[in-house]
């Protein structure tokens, strides 16, 4: 059909998962209001799209363009890099704790329940099991 332009769905979403060899799942979200109060909510759909050259990884903000069923699950193919996503910035400066004498496990500062965890707010963080403090900003 010379002369007729086929309209196709374009859609910007997030990639969620590049594991699988030239496909891409593409989380797209969108505000959709509720027909009886009103209500904006967020609608979450997850696409599987083609991804030819595995270019596009994990985190990247994509757009998606409608195409013929490639597989069972792919209608869609990844058309063009939105944006590359962050580097994941470095956690923040932990050091171990020590105590000042005393026979308690805890560190100055911070005060012990009544057989219950330290007050919220104390200076204590729990990271994989070890007692660890902030480090003190100078």
């Amino acid at each position: 059909m010379p002369g007729h332009k086929i309209h196709k769905r374009r859609m910007i979403g997030v990639v969620t998962s590049d594991k699988m060899n030239k496909t891409r799942v593409v989380l797209v979200e969108r505000r959709v209001s509720d027909p009886k109060y009103g209500k904006y909510l967020t609608s979450r759909t997850k696409y599987k799209a083609h991804d030819e050259k595995n270019e596009f990884k994990s985190g990247d903000r994509v757009q998606i363009v409608e195409s013929r069923p490639l597989s069972r699950d792919k209608r869609w193919r990844v058309e063009k890099l939105i944006e590359r996503a962050r580097p994941p910035s470095a956690p923040p400066a932990v050091r171990p704790c020590r105590s000042r004498g005393g026979s308690s496990a805890l560190p100055s500062g911070v005060r012990r329940g009544r057989g219950r965890e330290p007050f919220q707010g104390s200076r204590v963080d729990r990271v994989e099991g070890a007692r660890l403090c902030r480090a003190e900003s100078v």
